[in-house]
């Protein structure tokens, strides 16, 4: 995913994501690598709220609301939250290589990285195409 500035702040990959999100806003979807796990991580893009991900018990929902987040986990770009949001980021190494960053409850942000990394609740090749690239 190419960035491709706009005027304003944003380029077109943060609005096609910010608009991905949206689509998904209050479905809940199965992510098994999340039982046992509850809490809210504020997902952030360079400082920049993007969205909330609910987890409870295997479950996840995105929202909008970042009252009472356990968690904020704060990533370079577009596509390493996508990379994220899809399961295909190992968090180990996007922390080592910058690509990441978290505050707050880090046992549960850990906890959560690695669990979307099994089932992926969000499929990489829907967002892409969703948005273009496919």
């Amino acid at each position: 995913m190419a960035s491709r500035h706009t005027e304003g702040n944003m380029d077109q990959d943060t609005i096609a994501l910010q608009q991905w999100i949206q689509a998904q806003t209050g479905i809940k979807r199965n992510a098994p690598g999340l039982a046992g796990i509850a809490g809210r991580l504020l997902l952030q893009v360079n400082g920049m709220q993007v969205a909330v991900m609910q987890i409870d018990d295997g479950f996840l929902e995105l929202t909008n609301d970042s009252s009472d987040a356990d968690a904020v986990s704060n990533f370079l770009d577009v596509v390493s939250i996508v990379d994220f949001l899809t399961g295909t980021l190992n968090p180990a190494v996007a922390m080592l290589q910058g690509k990441m960053d978290a505050n707050g409850d880090l046992y549960f942000t850990v906890k959560t990285l690695f669990g979307l990394q099994v089932g992926q609740p969000f499929d990489p090749v829907e967002f892409m195409r969703e948005n273009g690239d496919a």
